[in-house]
């Protein structure tokens, strides 16, 4: 081989390395960013979650702190069936 015919399959050698470290440059760097993206958007879900659920609780607790307490039930007058023996 001549010096010239090992430099052109050295320099194409050297672009295929170099394609394939961008390729997985490119797809890490995607990995990385679908990954940023799917924390903030889980993050922010779950803040609406427990912001909802703190919100109801509360006014649950309003609403029963509002109402009148409820008098005690009388005990029924009807007569109680007897066991039989």
């Amino acid at each position: 081989m001549t010096a010239k015919s090992e430099d052109f399959l050295l320099q194409a050698w050297k672009e295929q390395i170099d394609l394939g470290l961008r390729l997985v440059e490119t797809i890490i760097d995607g990995a990385i960013s679908l990954q940023s993206d799917w924390t903030r958007a889980n993050a922010e879900r779950c803040a609406a979650y427990w912001r909802a659920l703190y919100e109801a609780e509360g006014h649950a607790g309003t609403e029963l702190a509002q109402r009148p307490a409820k008098p005690k039930p009388r005990p029924s007058r009807r007569p109680r069936a007897r066991a039989a023996k």
